[in-house]
């Protein structure tokens, strides 16, 4: 298991974004707020923040499960009834690691981070830590039923990860991973980026979707350019969908099925500039490059209504006239919505400044999308609102 990683090098890899919309084309309007708040109290100083989350449902309760590493600890909350129900503390032996300085030979080690979860049931409840290749499984108490190692860094030249807006996902005994490397960005996207690993066989199922063809020029887009997001439908196929290309592309059992348009209106050709390679390591250029592209992020199956919501966030001016600094989350931003043959229905806006997009999770009822808020205590809430889907 690899516990440190060599400061050699950009990494190219996911980071969190946050990212939703619909309605930018003057369509009807397909999602309605429901007037319905739900709130969420986390024990952390400043804003509460939920690094990953999970509607979950044991058949005859439902759940909000909220993962936060601060404090390593996964909240369920009953749903609707917005009541803690239960706390998982996510303990590891180096979880008590201080991040130490580089050693002599370049490296350093940093404390692990939850990557992401995923609950199967109460008993089987599984992590990722980041930098190590391994996934754990503990029950409700928090105790490690088994582990896995997907494979050594040095060996296989990549890890397996997961992020806010691109999870790791389960179907049976099948897990999809996105993979990340430090490969030049020209070699990268001729490479596979999702693997799936069999948890009961040990071993490797898939290892699949190397980038489009736009990719494969001498471009770069940066990080942001390459933070991907898939999903899984109930026919157990990922659905993928770029941050600069307008197409969605269907996987299912490692193989392409389909690629399926989906351009929006609210981006052009000219919202995705590459990056200028002249600027490498210019960390103003980098901010106000990644501040102002447009793009294409998470793409979320609803299993309750079978349909997608695919985020796109607008392209935007870094400063404003009287100005002041747009930042990442001021941008304007719209949410696609895509039937179950991946027709596109519409797409909506929402009011930048407003919701938090990175925020976005759904549930039997509805769609719940984050709300900003100021922290003002140590006990802050996570708050949604409840939008629901109408087709007609």
């Amino acid at each position: 298991m690899r516990k440190s990683m060599k400061l050699l090098g950009v990494m190219i890899t996911a980071i969190p974004l946050t990212l939703i919309g619909l309605n930018g084309c003057g369509g009807r309007k397909l999602l309605h707020d429901s007037g319905k708040e739900h709130a969420y109290e986390l024990p952390q100083a400043g804003k509460a923040h939920a690094d990953y989350m999970q509607f979950y449902s044991d058949g005859t309760h439902d759940y909000i499960a909220i993962l936060t590493n601060r404090d390593y600890t996964l909240r369920l909350y009953t749903y609707p009834g917005d009541e803690l129900y239960r706390s998982v503390k996510l303990i590891l032996l180096d979880n008590n690691e201080q991040d130490g300085e580089p050693d002599s030979a370049g490296f350093i080690h940093i404390k692990p981070r939850i990557s992401g979860f995923y609950i199967k049931s109460m008993d089987s409840i599984f992590f990722l830590t980041e930098h190590s290749n391994s996934l754990y499984m503990v029950d409700s108490n928090g105790v490690l039923k088994r582990d896995w190692d997907i494979g050594d860094y040095e060996q296989t030249g990549y890890d397996v990860a997961a992020f806010k807006n691109d999870p790791f996902l389960v179907a049976g005994n099948e897990v999809f991973f996105t993979k990340t490397s430090f490969l030049d960005y020209r070699v990268y996207p001729y490479k596979a980026q999702v693997l799936s690993y069999n948890i009961k066989g040990d071993s490797v199922q898939h290892d699949f979707a190397d980038f489009p063809s736009n990719y494969k020029q001498d471009k770069w887009w940066h990080i942001v350019g390459y933070s991907f997001g898939k999903t899984l439908n109930k026919n157990k196929e990922i659905v993928i969908s770029y941050p600069v290309n307008d197409s969605l592309f269907v996987y299912q059992e490692g193989r392409l099925r389909k690629r399926v348009p989906g351009k929006s209106p609210s981006l052009s050709a000219g919202d995705f500039p590459p990056f200028d390679n002249a600027y490498r390591g210019n960390t103003e250029y980098t901010i106000k490059y990644a501040n102002t592209l447009g793009s294409y992020s998470t793409i979320v199956y609803d299993p309750y209504r079978d349909c997608y919501y695919r985020l796109v966030l607008h392209a935007q001016s870094f400063t404003n006239k009287d100005g002041s600094t747009n930042f990442y989350e001021d941008r304007p931003w719209s949410l696609q919505i895509f039937d179950a043959d991946l027709r596109l229905i519409g797409e909506q806006d929402f009011p930048p400044r407003r919701y938090a997009f990175s925020d976005l999770l759904v549930v039997k009822d509805g769609l719940l999308i984050g709300n900003l808020q100021p922290g003002k205590s140590a006990k802050q809430s996570l708050s949604f609102t409840l939008f629901t889907l109408k087709r007609s």
